[in-house]
């Protein structure tokens, strides 16, 4: 299991104003922001290729469910996936870092129709995190 990361703090310090019926985390990890999404979703589901990491957060998350898959190989290929179980009304936040390729995402989003609006922003020492929000 992996402790949360300063990225993991930032994501999760966002996602705590988003509600509703359903959340995916990619990637759960340490879990800290799948414990948030918990609060305000009446279904959480969390993935991760590190069953242990998953076993863990099964002991500690009641209302999660858990799935051990690979899903972090490509980012524009996830967003792909995810996007044909996004409803009308639904969100979808990312992480970009400023060492990432953000204009592939930005012609993910323009060649889909899709609304991108930047939620927040914090600068580190050797890079800086952004959070975006992705909605049709």
């Amino acid at each position: 299991m992996y402790l949360p990361s300063e990225d993991s703090i930032f994501l999760s310090n966002t996602v705590n104003h988003y509600h509703g019926n359903l959340a995916l985390e990619i990637g759960t990890s340490s879990g800290i922001i799948l414990k948030e999404l918990s609060k305000n979703f009446r279904i959480v589901i969390g993935t991760d290729i590190d069953f242990d990491s998953l076993k863990h957060l099964q002991s500690v998350l009641k209302n999660s469910r858990l799935i051990c898959c690979d899903a972090a190989t490509a980012s524009v290929h996830i967003l792909a996936s995810v996007l044909e179980k996004l409803s009308e009304k639904g969100k979808i936040l990312i992480m970009v870092s400023s060492l990432s390729k953000k204009k592939k995402l930005e012609s993910f989003i323009s060649d889909n129709n899709l609304i991108m609006k930047q939620i927040a922003q914090k600068g580190l020492f050797y890079e800086s995190l952004e959070i975006i929000e992705i909605m049709r």
